[in-house]
Parts: C-alpha cells; sequence; structure tokens
C-alpha cells in the first residue's frame, strides 16, 4: 500500500496538502497572534511549512531501508 501510494499518489498528496496549506493559512497567522505555545509540536499543527517539512521528513524515514525492521521490501 506505502509503495504505491508514494510511488503513484504523491504528487496528488502534495497537491492537496496545498490546496489545504492555503485554507488554513489565515487561521494559522492568527493563532501566531492570539495563541502562544511553548510546544514544538504545536507548530507542526498551526504551520504549514512546519508540516509540510515534518510530512517530508516522514516519508523519507519510511522508505529508508534500514527503517522499515523488514515489513517490506
Amino acid at each position: 500500500v506505502w509503495n504505491d501510494f508514494y510511488t503513484n499518489h504523491i504528487d496528488e498528496f502534495w497537491a492537496a496538502f496545498e490546496e489545504y496549506a492555503e485554507t488554513i493559512e489565515p487561521t494559522s497567522a492568527a493563532d501566531k497572534v492570539i495563541l502562544t505555545y511553548s510546544s514544538t509540536y504545536h507548530e507542526y499543527l498551526t504551520t504549514p511549512e512546519a508540516l509540510r517539512e515534518w510530512l517530508q521528513n516522514r516519508f523519507e524515514y519510511i522508505n529508508n531501508p534500514d527503517n522499515n525492521y523488514g515489513l517490506w521490501q
């Protein structure tokens, strides 16, 4: 399933992500002004750029054969 997604649908995913990021941008900007959090994790929930980076890092981790623990080949 992962290989199919990453090989055949990753572009669709990133297109949907960009659309979502544009949709939440006003809310994200307001959150940065109104809310204060010390948690880095919260930044991933409110900052599209940070979420994009977090996702890309996870995709790279999943695709690294040293990290799959024999679950797929």
